[in-house]
């Protein structure tokens, strides 16, 4: 029994110095700038890129491929991320506020929990995303892709939806206050009914959604 415990004590131990040396070494890389980055991306198609908790501030992201890549508690404040790839990232309580997102590819990405306040979402694809708990306080989602995306619990508040699609999308327990939701499109959105208020407000079509 002693001996087994020692075993896995030991692969637990190798385990997390394995990952620890696995996001310098991604770190590093991603220092090196988008060209070095995207050719070592190519190379090794099966790798998740571990950035947890990395503070990219002051890296040039311009044109690097992060789809797939763990980006949990990042900081990425600010920067400037417009058309990138981020489908089916990990930014789950990543730091994105006043980050221009315009055209980025969100899709299937994971954003549980991340403060995207006054971020620029124009023309975003966020299909599939999860959103669950985000903070959007006043950002800018105008044409944003959002089709069966989950929003449950987001802070919505001042957010503009203009002509955003929101088709299929979970709303529930979001709060729309002083949003704009006029010209988005809620074909098949899932609203509870105790939120329709909050929804109303914001100008929302509630023709089309699925009340709960």
């Amino acid at each position: 029994m002693i001996h087994g415990m020692i075993i896995a004590l030991f692969y637990a131990f190798y385990e997390s110095f394995r990952l620890k040396m696995a996001k310098t070494e991604h770190l590093k890389l991603i220092k090196q700038g988008q060209a070095a980055w995207n050719a070592w991306r190519q190379a090794n198609p099966s790798i998740k890129p571990d950035l947890i908790k990395s503070d990219l501030r002051t890296e040039n992201l311009n044109g690097a491929d992060l789809s797939h890549a763990k980006l949990g508690w990042a900081n990425l404040t600010g920067m400037e991320l417009g058309n990138l790839n981020f489908s089916h990232a990990k930014l789950d309580r990543a730091e994105l506020s006043h980050a221009n997102l315009a055209g980025a590819d969100l899709s299937h990405a994971i954003l549980a929990g991340a403060n995207l306040s006054n971020a620029c979402l124009a023309g975003a694809d966020l299909r599939g995303a999860s959103l669950i708990g985000a903070i959007l306080h006043s950002a800018d989602l105008d044409g944003a892709k959002l089709n069966n995306a989950k929003l449950y619990g987001a802070d919505c508040r001042n957010v503009s939806f203009g002509k955003a699609d929101l088709s299929g999308t979970e709303l529930g327990k979001a709060n729309f206050s002083g949003s704009n939701l006029r010209e988005a499109n809620l074909t098949g959105a899932k609203l509870y009914l105790t939120d329709i208020s909050g929804a109303i407000r914001a100008g929302a079509d509630l023709s089309q959604i699925k009340r709960y």
